[in-house]
């Protein structure tokens, strides 16, 4: 068996264990949370969406603990990160700042959902 070949099982057997050992947290698991693994020589990236910031830590350190990684990128996204990022924006906007109080933003597993009177 070549090199490249090795190299390509071994990333495949990781990225296995990685996805196993996320799945095998609960919140994640019930709430099918999209989780992406990518592997190459040990380094592993997340990406996907998950419902809160400590279940995107809690995916990163299940990750770190796989045996055989050497580094995470943990790029995983979270629905409070990105209900905080975008009341910011439009609370930082002119446009839409003053009617921040009239609008209520909601996230669920990366969908965005507004609701209030522009």
């Amino acid at each position: 068996m070549n090199m490249a070949r090795q190299q390509n099982n071994g990333n495949r057997w990781l990225e296995a264990e990685v996805t196993q050992a996320i799945q095998s947290y609960e919140p994640l698991r019930a709430l099918y949370c999209p989780v992406t693994v990518q592997v190459q020589d040990g380094r592993v990236r997340l990406e996907g969406v998950v419902r809160t910031f400590i279940m995107k830590h809690m995916a990163g350190e299940l990750a770190r603990e796989v045996p055989g990684v050497l580094e995470v990128q943990n790029d995983l996204v979270s629905d409070t990160e990105l209900q905080l990022e975008l009341a910011q924006r439009l609370a930082q906007d002119p446009r839409t700042r003053l009617l921040t109080s009239d609008v209520t933003i909601n996230c669920f597993l990366g969908t965005v959902y507004l609701r209030g009177q522009v």
